[in-house]
């Protein structure tokens, strides 16, 4: 996911219908917009910044908005023009309830590079149980990972709606 004056992150797709893909609320900073790149399976970050144009030529590489963002969690909400065919969602391992207090972190030994912020974290089965958020030096640079209950309440938010407009534009409009 790129965004603004060309943060990256990564970014997966929680709702194919909605074309609604999660990444990182830094990477889409204050940016209205971003650009999702869907690459090859294999590709490396470096060849996909090289092969951008063809990837935005074959539909690969798609825009859409921010809808949404928490900077606290770190996370961002983008809704996608459109989804490259094939393209599925990564489905949410079943969450448990929380008392949603504060920020739940899972900190594990896997490592996160640069670049990986808002990727997901998956169980055996595939299910998203987390967000990359940061890395973890006292984890021998394991990663922390926003948790599943943080994520689901994110995502349960209703949209933000537009800012209304003022009297004194209404009245010079007028």
């Amino acid at each position: 996911v790129r965004a603004g004056a060309g943060e990256q992150a990564t970014g997966w797709v929680v709702d194919a219908r909605r074309r609604w893909l999660v990444t990182a609320a830094h990477a889409a900073a204050e940016a209205e917009g971003a650009e999702a790149i869907f690459p090859a399976a294999g590709a490396v970050r470096a060849d996909v910044l090289r092969t951008l144009p063809a990837l935005r030529e074959a539909g690969l590489a798609v825009r859409g908005k921010v809808i949404r963002r928490d900077a606290g969690l770190d996370l961002a909400l983008l809704e996608l023009e459109s989804l490259p065919a094939g393209v599925g969602e990564l489905p949410l391992s079943p969450v448990s309830a929380g008392d949603g207090k504060a920020a739940r972190l899972l900190q594990t030994g896997i490592p996160i590079n640069q670049g990986d912020s808002g990727g997901p974290l998956l169980n055996g089965r595939g299910e998203v149980v987390g967000v990359a958020a940061a890395v973890a030096p006292e984890a021998g640079g394991g990663g922390l990972f926003v948790s599943l209950e943080d994520l689901a309440a994110f995502l349960k938010k209703p949209p933000p709606r537009p800012a209304a407009e003022g009297v004194i534009e209404k009245a010079l409009r007028s």
